[in-house]
């Protein structure tokens, strides 16, 4: 499975793909960085594809670096 992670200014949208397929979409509010890694961990995907248009978030990015994705993870 694959994870997508895409924060917007006024909500943030995951989705998990397994392959090319789509499988699963969630949409929050105004989420904070501990509930994202927390959603991220639950999800224990193989990899991970990262964009954000908000305020940079310096902390959310390390944490997700240091998620166990191996060659799989992007970070736009």
């Amino acid at each position: 499975m694959n994870l997508t992670i895409d924060i917007g200014n006024t909500r943030t949208k995951i989705a998990l793909f397994d392959g090319e397929t789509f499988v699963r979409e969630e949409k929050f509010e105004n989420t904070d960085a501990e509930h994202l890694l927390n959603v991220v961990k639950e999800k224990k995907a193989e990899g991970l594809a990262f964009c954000s248009v908000a305020a940079e978030n310096p902390l959310l990015v390390e944490a997700l670096k240091h998620q166990k994705y191996g060659e799989k993870h992007y970070m736009i």
